[in-house]
């Protein structure tokens, strides 16, 4: 599995993609993907889809539980209205200046608190020090 990986990253990955947004990167990525699948490993018989194909009914299920897959946050708002997470700002309501609110940090975005209800979503930021700003908060 690890060689397996590495060899993706090779093929696909060097030099590093262009792309201008996470999800740009996750189609492209599929799309790799899907090519490999017809792809044949030396003298085997099968081809890598197939192969994948015979041993997912060997598989367990997934579990039916649900849990969160994001990293759980508390930030304090600050007077300009905006939240620092991981040296990135992003805003929220102008209502919560001052209150320390719940985020949940995940890979591609960040999706904010007050209490139960959702206050924020922004895309996750890349650039450290940018700010994510929504001025209809």
């Amino acid at each position: 599995m690890e060689g397996e990986g590495g060899r993706f990253r090779r093929n696909h990955l060097v030099p590093v993609p262009k792309v201008d947004t996470v999800a740009e990167l996750n189609a492209l990525l599929i799309g790799y993907d899907l090519a490999d699948d017809a792809r044949r490993i030396s003298n085997r018989t099968m081809s890598v889809g197939q192969h994948f194909a015979f041993e997912a009914t060997l598989l367990r299920p997934l579990s039916s539980e649900l849990f969160e897959t994001g990293l759980a946050l508390t930030p304090r708002v600050d007077r300009y209205s905006r939240v620092t997470v991981r040296q990135c700002f992003y805003s929220v309501p102008a209502r919560l200046i001052g209150h320390q609110i719940r985020g949940v940090l995940h890979a591609s975005e960040l999706v904010l608190f007050s209490g139960r209800t959702e206050v924020a979503r922004h895309e996750r930021a890349r650039v450290r020090g940018s700010e994510t700003l929504v001025l209809d908060h």
